[in-house]
């Protein structure tokens, strides 16, 4: 895809992908090797905000004021999309010129029209649909040709289906991703970017120590906090972008929004730092190893 509309169109994505890799801000304690995923970390989430320690995350949005929030079209399908673009338009912008990144980048046109269809008045659940498909067909073909390989490929497809199946059910205009999890398989040689409902993980070159099946998984909670995994330190650090699109910005300057981490040694969430990106609503952080996360002021 190569005409410039179309770039015009994902220009600011690109943007936004590449000011990811830019942010600095402090490190967190390094723990012991990669590991399985930790089990008690969904129980450390349940805590009240009234237990923490240096800093307070931030509630969640109430069900009055995140129903201001809703539109004609199916808003839960759009983040999911939004997500998906964002993971290969990482593979475009990491890979210009080779024959992956023209497949992808065919794959991210076809999701960028679906979303297109759905934000018409009325949505074109019909041609969402059918633009969804042909992005599966472009991710198919990149796997065939082996351009793709067949973990991560097959990741983005359940990634498209799990899209269609929201639309051919009707769709819901609610955007809780409140207990969902996601994963992506990602090469060592080649990082990646996993996205869920916002919040996201940017992987360099070469920063894994071995090829790990990342994931992200937002605790159910009435505050905002999110998992990322597996455990483990990395070669060198890796983004994490946590979205304050569902907090409670209620008396909260924007500009003082941070990070934190969860301490289990001390049972407090302890400040992080962070980067604030009034675009993409997200702060962002580089980290050394993988813990809970969650949204603060400073």
């Amino acid at each position: 895809m190569k005409c410039s509309k179309w770039f015009r169109q994902i220009a600011p994505m690109i943007s936004l992908v590449g000011s990811l890799l830019a942010v600095s801000c402090s490190e967190e304690p390094t723990p012991g090797p990669m590991s399985p995923v930790n089990s008690n970390k969904s129980l450390v989430a349940e805590q009240s905000p009234n237990s923490t320690g240096e800093v307070r995350p931030l509630n969640r949005q109430t069900a009055v004021q995140s129903l201001a929030k809703t539109t004609t079209y199916d808003v839960k399908a759009v983040l999911h999309m939004q997500d998906l673009i964002d993971e290969l338009q990482y593979i475009v912008t990491n890979k210009p010129g080779s024959a992956v990144a023209d497949k992808i980048e065919d794959a991210v046109a076809k999701v960028v029209s679906a979303q297109s269809e759905l934000k018409k008045s009325p949505p074109d659940n019909s041609a969402a649909l059918g633009n969804l498909s042909g992005a599966m067909n472009e991710l198919q073909a990149a796997m065939k040709d082996n351009l793709l390989n067949s973990t991560t490929g097959n990741q983005f497809i359940n990634e498209v289906k799990a899209i269609k199946a929201i639309l051919n059910t009707g769709g819901t205009i609610d955007h809780d991703c409140r207990g969902t999890t996601k994963y992506l398989w990602m090469k060592k040689s080649e990082g990646g970017l996993i996205a869920l409902c916002g919040h996201q993980i940017v992987v360099p070159k070469s920063a894994l120590k071995s090829d790990a099946n990342m994931y992200i998984k937002i605790d159910n909670t009435s505050f905002i906090t999110v998992d990322c995994g597996p455990d483990g330190t990395f070669n060198s650090p890796v983004s994490v972008n946590i979205s304050y699109r569902d907090a409670d910005m209620t008396g909260v300057n924007v500009n003082n929004l941070t990070t934190a981490w969860y301490d289990t040694a001390t049972n407090k969430w302890t400040n992080l730092g962070g980067t604030v990106n009034l675009i993409a609503k997200i702060v962002q952080v580089l980290t050394n190893h993988f813990t809970q996360y969650t949204i603060s002021t400073k």
